[in-house]
């Protein structure tokens, strides 16, 4: 008998292959064995994803710093954190389209929300569905976007090249998104209006990332106030070069659409 992931020759004693460590399978796949997988990889308080959660929490640099310098094992590999971030924004995003998280005023999205008229209000409701839609393929862009600002704000720091900086963002931003989909429950029981809450997770998301920043890059209160200020004017001026490019995007995908008259 061979092992089936490397093709290592196998006893039947073995339990697991003595050249990869993969576990020797001999039995049909059964409820109870998917219950058993779930139960080790996801439910366990010691697993890998519970862990890489809370470091991220409370050290940050102990797992960013930490992977770049080659700590691999430990925790969740920053792109396998992301597909967690990913698959649970997609079910935020079912949620939310589907009416779990409350009606949407999205008059409140704009800010003369008074002189809107139903055909600007119809448009209005179209580009942010469209969002909705491509709500992880903007998520997934967003970490580059986030990771070019922060190589050119803190220019300084030159042991951190822009690929580093694209680790930190993976771990910090997937996180976030792990967050925003656990306070969710808040928002279905005490049904808080989506406006304010998904205000008040943006202010957290903010102060989170000054935190895990100033603690990867070891910077003093006086240095991350300073590159917080600079980093916010930063990010606006392209953030609203996106934002004019996305309206673009999207008013020639509704015009080819038909969905609201021109």
């Amino acid at each position: 008998m061979n092992c089936l992931n490397c093709d290592n020759s196998l006893t039947e004693n073995n339990k697991f292959c003595s050249q990869c460590g993969a576990k020797v399978v001999s039995d049909r796949l059964t409820l109870k064995w998917y219950l058993e997988e779930f139960s080790e990889n996801f439910l366990k308080v010691d697993n890998k994803l519970f862990k890489t959660i809370s470091a991220l929490i409370i050290k940050p640099e102990y797992v960013i710093n930490g992977y770049i310098k080659g700590l691999r094992k430990k925790y969740f590999a920053p792109l396998s954190f992301l597909i967690v971030a990913l698959t649970l924004s997609g079910l935020n995003v079912f949620l939310l389209k589907n009416g779990y998280l409350g009606d949407i005023d999205y008059s409140r999205f704009s800010s003369n929300s008074q002189d809107l008229t139903s055909d600007n209000l119809e448009y209005l409701e179209n580009y942010m569905n469209f969002t909705y839609s491509y709500y992880n393929v903007l998520l997934f862009l967003m970490i580059p976007f986030l990771a070019f600002i922060s190589k050119v704000v803190f220019f300084n720091i030159k042991s951190f090249n822009f690929f580093e900086h694209l680790v930190i963002y993976t771990y910090s931003y997937s996180l976030c998104s792990i967050i925003g989909f656990s306070l969710l429950a808040f928002n279905i029981i005490f049904k808080f209006d989506y406006f304010n809450f998904s205000a008040s997770l943006l202010i957290l998301y903010i102060i989170y990332h000054i935190y895990a920043l100033r603690r990867v890059f070891g910077l003093s209160k006086t240095k991350i106030a300073v590159k917080t200020l600079l980093f916010i004017p930063v990010f606006l001026v392209f953030y609203f070069l996106l934002v004019i490019l996305f309206s673009i995007v999207f008013a020639l995908y509704i015009l080819s659409k038909g969905i609201v008259n021109a």
